[in-house]
């Protein structure tokens, strides 16, 4: 397996705390030899931001292609039980062989 290598640099360029919707959302560039993926970024954020992963939301990784560089847009709720109110929920996969 490819290990996944994040540098330490996270240069934020928008930070904004939402009390309507009781969470922080921010957008940063962060460094990665490879694409670090939803999850990747989640557990920087988590530890960056020491807070409980249920709360972390990641919205966007993005980048230009050849560069080492990602743009990631998140929000961090409060709690999970607002995420939970606030965020649409994944639609289930219908199962192979159900009645119509």
């Amino acid at each position: 397996l490819k290990k996944l290598v994040l540098r330490e640099k996270m240069e934020f360029t928008n930070d904004f705390r939402n009390e309507l919707l009781k969470r922080r959302e921010i957008q940063f560039k962060i460094d990665a030899e490879s694409n670090p993926g939803f999850e990747g970024v989640k557990k920087k954020i988590v530890e960056k931001f020491k807070v409980d992963e249920e709360s972390v939301v990641v919205k966007l990784v993005k980048n230009n292609y050849g560069a080492n560089e990602f743009l990631v847009e998140a929000v961090i709720y409060d709690s999970a039980e607002h995420r939970n109110k606030i965020e649409p929920k994944k639609k289930q996969k219908k199962k192979a062989g159900a009645a119509k």
